[in-house]
């Protein structure tokens, strides 16, 4: 299924639900088939974050529930949100890793320049039903699951997804849960932001890297080996990122 989307150019492409190994293999086949087809009739595509200043980036939206015995364990029709207990551990221990979950799931120095208000894109760690201004969104459907929306097409899917999965399973370990915000959020006073105690996602990747080098949930789950080898790689992108000298530097500072 695919639709354009909000951004000139942009197009959206969803796919039915498969397991998390077929899901991140999914991802890789299909940016490797889409540049292929695209080249075949000389267009170029772009998996960019953010290729347009004035337009919309581009999301990889993760659509989760856990299954038991076929049966989703997500799903509790006698509540509002049709989520179970087992659900709101999930998306507690989400939003409790989400600032080190940014590292991989937003891994470019473009990636954070998606991330910024009004642009269908969350900056803020919170969850609700349909509010796209949270970082989880439930979705209006009856086999109900919980949308992560921060994640971008630079995302290593193999390690976004199981980021996703070390962390949903630490909540459900500890059992710490966290009240929806059904509100607008970017419409929220900076006095209600910080009356709810909402937080916001990294705004650039040092920060990231930062929040991930700390979280050992995530670290012991990855293995430290292959976090290491990620924050240094991801270390050097910075460096040599923001050690250019671009055009912007001589329009402002040139004649300074």
């Amino acid at each position: 299924y695919h639709h354009h989307e909000k951004g000139k150019f942009q197009h959206e492409i969803e796919v039915k639900g498969l397991d998390v190994l077929n899901a991140a293999d999914f991802c890789s086949f299909f940016k490797y088939a889409a540049r292929e087809i695209a080249s075949m009739f000389n267009y170029d595509i772009t998996f960019m974050p953010k290729p347009l200043s004035e337009e919309a980036g581009s999301g990889m939206h993760a659509h989760i529930k856990l299954e038991k015995n076929g049966e989703n364990i997500f799903l509790d029709e006698s509540n509002e949100y049709n989520l179970s207990q087992t659900a709101l551990y999930f998306i507690g221990g989400i939003l409790d890793h989400s600032r080190a979950i940014a590292a991989l799931a937003n891994p470019t120095l473009n990636s954070y320049k998606r991330l910024i208000p009004h642009f269908e894109a969350p900056i803020y760690i919170a969850w609700d039903r349909y509010n796209r201004s949270s970082l989880i969104r439930i979705p209006a459907k009856k086999d109900v699951d919980i949308e992560v929306r921060n994640a971008d097409p630079a995302a290593n899917p193999y390690l976004f997804f199981s980021a996703l999965i070390y962390a949903g399973l630490d909540g459900i370990k500890k059992k710490k849960t966290y009240d929806p915000i059904p509100k607008n959020i970017y419409k929220m006073s900076e006095e209600d932001i910080k009356k709810y105690n909402i937080k916001q996602l990294p705004k650039n990747l040092m920060e990231a890297l930062e929040e991930f080098q700390k979280d050992t949930v995530l670290i012991n789950g990855l293995g430290k080996d292959c976090a290491d080898l990620y924050v240094k790689h991801k270390t050097n992108e910075w460096n040599r990122y923001t050690g250019e000298i671009t055009d912007l530097d001589y329009k402002f500072y040139f004649n300074i």
